[in-house]
């Protein structure tokens, strides 16, 4: 276990296949190997272990959780729920379960179960990065203000972007920096994104922040966003009244109906507003800021900068 402990994975399959040939009716070593081949992305193998070690052990709920996190690596969801039930049933204090169950029902959009599930976790686990994990998906799920890439496993750096939907720099930053951030560190997990909307440059901020926030009740907080600063990129301000902000939804295929309701009852406005509060609090004072696991970065600045901030932090 100390060489996967390590992320030595290959070294780890080769002990755990030892330790297989020297006790061919241990369940755990199979779990063990399952894990090993599946940090290497080698799912169909991982399966093959898990499906052992539960012909072995029928109520090793461990290996049911592993298994069905590796059929929802291969988006086979079904199984993946199947499995996961059934361990919980078999072990209801296993919190990495209920953690794997709660990623796929904030994929599905399940929201309500998934907040159950890492509230579970939360009460279960005394894992500091498994706990983490479950704060910041129901931080996300709660508050549409805010929003963050999805990620499969937890990452090792939180980058987390202050912005106004109506400041000139921070469309640079979203432009220019953000895309790159996402491509070499959200995309293969090495960092989690997550955007806090604020309305500091003045009321069509706070009108586009609380539209986006409608949007992200249907699911589309990125896409929205995307099309409304790319818009407000080209015709400024006049694209942030309520007409137009409703004519981006529609474009987008959004429930029209629901969004409208949304934007007209004005929801979301004191959510914005303490957005604004709170950023202020933590030492916000201009914006764009990026805060990377901490590190605060104001302005806008070359890419090597947020790199070399990153790496630094992945390096620790």
């Amino acid at each position: 276990m100390a060489l996967a402990n390590e992320g030595q994975w290959e070294e780890a399959i080769s002990e755990f296949s030892e330790a297989i040939e020297l006790y061919p009716d241990y369940a755990m070593a199979y779990n063990n190997r399952g894990w090993a081949y599946s940090e290497l992305g080698q799912y169909d193998r991982a399966i093959i272990d898990y499906d052992k070690a539960i012909v072995l052990n029928p109520k090793l709920a461990v290996a049911y959780s592993n298994r069905g996190s590796a059929h929802k690596k291969k988006d086979e969801l079904e199984l993946a729920i199947a499995d996961l039930n059934r361990a919980i049933k078999l072990d209801p204090e296993l919190a990495a379960a209920y953690n794997n169950r709660g990623l796929i029902y904030s994929e599905i959009e399940q929201f309500d179960l998934a907040i159950a599930d890492y509230n579970k976790v939360l009460e279960l686990s005394n894992d500091p990065i498994l706990v983490q994990l479950a704060q910041r998906k129901i931080r996300e799920l709660e508050s549409p203000v805010t929003s963050a890439k999805p990620s499969t496993k937890e990452p090792r750096v939180e980058i987390i972007i202050y912005t106004d939907l109506q400041c000139p720099m921070c469309y640079r930053l979203y432009s220019e920096v953000e895309p790159e951030l996402v491509r070499r560190y959200v995309t293969t997990d090495k960092a989690s994104l997550e955007i806090r909307l604020l309305s500091a440059v003045g009321p069509e901020s706070s009108l586009a922040a609380e539209a986006t926030a409608c949007a992200a009740e249907q699911g589309q907080f990125w896409e929205y966003r995307d099309a409304i600063f790319k818009a407000w990129s080209q015709a400024g301000q006049a694209v942030y009244t309520e007409e137009e902000l409703r004519k981006a939804a529609a474009e987008l295929g959004l429930d029209e109906k629901t969004f409208s309701a949304c934007l007209a009852s004005g929801k979301w406005r004191e959510a914005i507003a303490e957005n604004l509060y709170a950023a202020g609090k933590a030492g916000i004072d201009e914006i764009p800021t990026v805060l990377i696991s901490g590190v605060k970065i104001v302005g806008l600045k070359p890419l090597e900068t947020y790199f070399e901030i990153i790496e630094e932090q992945l390096d620790r």
